[in-house]
């Protein structure tokens, strides 16, 4: 077996070709372009970043110089101003004209609420000028009096002029430096990596059966590195040994065999991969399935959840009318023991009779208004039941049936000062499942809650709605905080909620959604603005 040295027998002429052709369509032309240009690059942003902080800091100084002028004339200026000392005021003006940079200098006297010009001197230059004024004082009896204004103007040619040949400067700096740093990188890797890429290429293209036996061998100065270009050397020298013994053993033979082979392969790997991906498909289903039972039993748990909340909410309430109506029982059984012991006493009067009379019914009285109350939280209660939108439809008054599912919720909107306004005009009958309307109205008051008077000391929920044709509109409002698009955007996403852990299950306004479109077969459209408010519309037909 012969040993093929590419790179000792490739004199300098031969090494400098391949430079050549590297550098015309090989990867150094590429590392070269891609190291200009993120160079360029940070030239670019550093030279930027540069400038602009040397023209904060010159107009900084220009500041200053505007103060300096102002302190150190302030005085002798107010002075000839006060002393109507005019040669004085404009030699005074002469004077900061002459100073560096300085162009136009205007002195005004301040007589009351008028100035009169005493000075106006100015060098002829008018682009590229930056202007202050300064109020000039006079003090007299420990008395500040306003006497005079003094106008300057400076150019900012020389801060351009710097700025200008820094730019030169960092321009031709960093041109210099970065082509320097290109051409050592691309000379580098063209060492280290093209040149052998290059020996690589002409070893592989001058294949044939009479060098079979031939190997390539690449000199480097840091032998049996083991990096990348030595693996391929040694996949390009066990290629050819691998096509020498083909040509030995049958080519044409060996070939065939292997292409059978390989086809066998490919088709045990097709037919495994098909059985993975109907496993996989299957394993899929069986998850979309688990999946959806998982999330109606979710909305189940949600709406459980708000219905626990509810019956919280009229347990406090009914606590206040029954507690009254017991209250009221026990004093109606010892009023009706004293009377009953003045009559066995024989001490009975007219007067305790019909005093007797007179607290038996203002105790009615007030026991039957509790109990109604207490009746028609009870009622309300049972009307939002989490399977009364089940029920068939029927003709309803859409303002009552507003007002029924308040009563269930006054706990909650009392809780946090929220007033409830029903807008709905008394004369809206129509259609429909009514208890679909309370799940509605439910989550959407408990969102509102929940979220838009989160930080809330009082707010106000109105509901209003309108018919025209056939065609039935909705509008929930509130003046709560709003939300932000990133939030807003999500809204009716399922368990998507900001109140995750903390009394957010990300499924009320879905079930709303779910509700109107699937249910009531209508829309739904909200809007928000943060600090203003939410508002929904859901629109219906209607018979």
């Amino acid at each position: 077996m012969q040993d093929m040295s590419i790179m000792e027998r490739a004199p300098k002429a031969s090494l400098l070709k391949s430079i050549r052709i590297s550098q015309k369509k090989g990867l150094g032309r590429k590392l070269l372009i891609a190291v200009l240009l993120i160079s360029s690059v940070f030239t670019f942003i550093q030279a930027s970043w540069q400038l602009y902080d040397d023209y904060l800091a010159g107009l900084g100084e220009i500041d200053r110089r505007f103060e300096q002028i102002h302190i150190s004339y302030k005085e002798s200026l107010s002075r000839s101003i006060w002393d109507v000392d005019t040669e004085e005021t404009k030699m005074t003006a002469s004077g900061i004209l002459s100073l560096p940079n300085v162009e136009q200098v205007t002195i005004y006297e301040m007589a009351n609420a008028d100035l009169t010009l005493l000075a106006d001197l100015k060098t002829g230059v008018t682009k590229d000028l930056t202007a202050k004024k300064y109020t000039l004082y006079i003090t007299e009896n420990n008395i500040k009096t306003a006497i005079g204004v003094l106008s300057l103007k400076i150019s900012l040619a020389q801060l351009y002029r710097n700025l200008y040949d820094k730019l030169l400067f960092i321009i031709s700096f960093q041109t210099i430096k970065t082509f320097s740093v290109s051409i050592l990188i691309f000379a580098v890797f063209h060492y280290l990596v093209t040149q052998h890429l290059i020996a690589m290429s002409k070893f592989s293209q001058s294949i044939n059966e009479d060098n079979l036996d031939q190997q390539l061998v690449l000199h480097r100065k840091h032998a049996h590195s083991d990096d990348e270009l030595d693996a391929m050397v040694q996949a390009l020298n066990n290629t050819k040994s691998s096509m020498r013994k083909m040509l030995e053993s049958n080519v044409s033979s060996q070939h065939l065999r292997y292409e059978l082979a390989q086809k066998q392969q490919q088709e045990q790997q097709n037919e495994v991969h098909r059985k993975q991906i109907e496993s996989k498909n299957k394993e899929l289903s069986e998850m979309i399935v688990t999946l959806k039972e998982t999330q109606e039993q979710l909305v189940n748990s949600e709406k459980m959840a708000l219905l626990g909340s509810m019956v919280k909410g009229v347990a406090h309430e009914l606590n206040t009318p029954i507690g009254v109506s017991i209250t009221g029982i026990s004093h109606l059984q010892k009023e009706g023991d004293r009377i009953s012991h003045l009559f066995d006493d024989a001490k009975m009067t007219k007067t305790d009779l019909v005093e007797f009379f007179e607290e038996i019914n203002n105790l009615g009285t007030s026991i039957n208004i509790s109990l109604h109350k207490a009746a028609q939280l009870i009622k309300s209660f049972k009307l939002v039941s989490v399977e009364q939108h089940q029920d068939a439809s029927c003709e309803f008054n859409l303002h009552d049936n507003f007002s029924d599912i308040t009563h269930s919720l006054q706990h909650a909107l009392r809780a946090k000062n929220i007033s409830l306004n029903n807008l709905i005009p008394k004369d809206i009958v129509i259609t429909s499942f009514p208890g679909i309307f309370y799940q509605i109205y439910t989550n959407l008051i408990n969102n509102a809650t929940l979220h838009a008077f989160e930080d809330q000391q009082q707010g106000e929920i109105k509901v209003a709605a309108m018919i025209k044709g056939d065609a039935l509109s909705v509008t929930f409002s509130d003046n709560g905080k709003g939300m932000p698009k990133g939030v807003f955007d999500q809204l009716f996403v399922p368990f998507f909620t900001t109140k995750r852990g903390i009394g957010g299950s990300g499924l009320g306004m879905s079930i709303v959604n779910t509700l109107v479109t699937e249910k009531l077969k209508g829309k739904i459209r909200a809007n928000s603005e943060e600090g203003i408010g939410t508002s929904f519309v859901i629109d219906l037909k209607i018979s």
